[in-house]
């Protein structure tokens, strides 16, 4: 006997709602790069021009609301020698706008309004980071417009045509209770915390700095 889905399974004539995972995982995708841009805060690196090199209009916008970089193992400091400079906080401003635009996008999936959800937030994700690159100084290869802008806007035209081709064709019902509690089983949580040890260690540990530890005998205190 084989193992596998029985010829009566129910799984065998349910549909796969593409479009409702594809919402899931854009929301997903919105607001893990939100938190993870607060990593390019402590890191350094993602960073904005300067705000005494801005058009006059942005440097009276940002002139009390700036990042000031310190340490010579930041990236804007080892780069581009902007240690000390006030620098335009577009990490800060790409953490808000995209945890905001995953907020909203969670509230029109829980709503049952996928393809307005999905295209929402792949819209606001994918402009802002057209935008927001057109204000940052790190090296983003050597033409005007990035290769990350050019697939950002191929993204949203894409993502446009798979919601329509893609349809939902049934709305099912939500239970956030239920969703949280099939995490909480075993198998999940020690799975999780193998995927979260594998990223510490390969993501953890930096290709561009080095550290070191020192011990000395304080004499005065013996």
């Amino acid at each position: 006997m084989r193992a596998g889905i029985a010829p009566g399974s129910p799984f065998l004539h349910q549909r796969l709602e593409i479009l409702i995972i594809l919402s899931a995982i854009s929301i997903s995708y919105a607001i893990g790069e939100g938190i993870g841009r607060l990593a390019c805060i402590s890191f350094g690196c993602c960073y904005g021009k300067p705000v005494n090199s801005l058009s006059p209009l942005l440097r009276l916008m940002f002139r009390r609301f700036y990042f000031v970089f310190r340490g010579n193992t930041k990236k804007i400091a080892y780069a581009d020698g902007l240690e000390g400079a006030r620098i335009l906080p577009v990490q800060a401003m790409t953490s808000v706008i995209l945890c905001a635009t995953g907020i909203a996008g969670g509230y029109f999936f829980l709503k049952g309004y996928y393809a307005e959800g999905f295209l929402g937030v792949i819209s606001v994700t994918q402009i802002w980071r057209f935008a927001s690159e057109c204000v940052r100084a790190d090296h983003r290869g050597g033409l005007k417009i990035s290769a990350y802008q050019i697939m950002g806007l191929i993204t949203i035209f894409y993502c446009s045509g798979v919601a329509v081709f893609f349809p939902v064709a049934s709305t099912p019902s939500h239970n956030i209770v239920a969703g949280l509690s099939s995490l909480w089983n075993p198998t999940m949580i020690l799975f999780l915390q193998a995927l979260w040890v594998v990223i510490f260690f390969y993501t953890g540990r930096s290709r561009v700095t080095s550290a070191f530890l020192s011990f000395r005998v304080i004499k005065e205190n013996i």
